[in-house]
């Protein structure tokens, strides 16, 4: 079954991936690698130009150039961890993290915070509905914000990422749910913040764009003045799921 791996560490001016902290690790079973903030493809299982040129332990040497890349820079790394998937059941939950992919200037009031994010399988089948139950937000850059997260039913644009809203009247026709996540919803613990939404405004009834099983969402500071690194805002949704 294919998993995502966060025990890495990233060191980009070697172009090293060092997975020593995940138990068992073989490279034979290491699928993908993107580089988050960018959406670049840095390792792909079978594909010379996106290999690696060296394995020392768990340590890979990739042969993409990452040089100009930071080490805190997050990473989705794909792998198979040769377990069996287990069926999905009518009515089942699951939770989905996506991050936010920031810019790296302040933020004010109104401005779209992020380009649109695939969130990918949010629905049991193609053509399926469900319902958003529960919503969380981690802030690890402590910022003091508010934000609303939209819903989309289509390929749809909100807007540019760090401009403001600009919507066709026939593009507004993809929107579909809003979700509030207030200032006050944040609970500061040192070097990060964490929001869980309230059911009230969590809840909301979804329906996968037409042919794919997956949703669209961006999002909109609707307070304060945030400055992020790129990768610092992991939205995580809770969807039941028909």
């Amino acid at each position: 079954m294919k998993i995502v791996v966060t025990s890495y560490i990233f060191a980009p001016a070697q172009r090293q991936i060092d997975f020593s902290s995940f138990s068992g690790f073989d490279v034979r079973r290491l699928l993908a690698v993107i580089h988050a903030p960018t959406g670049k493809l840095l390792y792909a299982a079978s594909t010379p130009s996106l290999g690696y040129t060296a394995l020392a332990a768990s340590v890979l040497t990739l042969t993409y150039d990452t040089t100009a890349m930071s080490a805190g820079d997050a990473l989705t790394v794909f792998y198979d961890d040769q377990t069996a998937a287990q069926p999905i059941k009518v009515g089942d939950t699951v939770d989905i993290s996506v991050i936010l992919t920031m810019q790296t200037v302040a933020y004010s009031a109104g401005q779209v915070l992020t380009n649109t994010i695939d969130v990918e399988n949010a629905l049991r089948t193609i053509n399926g509905t469900g319902r958003i139950v529960g919503v969380t937000v981690l802030d690890q850059a402590d910022q003091d914000f508010a934000l609303d997260v939209y819903v989309f039913s289509d390929n749809f644009v909100l807007g540019t990422r760090g401009g403001f809203p600009s919507i066709s009247d026939a593009n507004a026709l993809a929107l579909r749910r809003r979700i509030q996540i207030l200032q006050s919803d944040f609970v500061d613990l040192g070097g990060c913040k964490f929001a869980d939404v309230p059911y009230d405004r969590a809840f909301k009834s979804i329906r996968a764009i037409a042919g794919t099983s997956l949703i669209k969402v961006s999002a909109i500071c609707t307070a304060g003045a945030p400055t992020f690194n790129a990768s610092a805002v992991t939205l995580t949704l809770t969807i039941e799921r028909d």
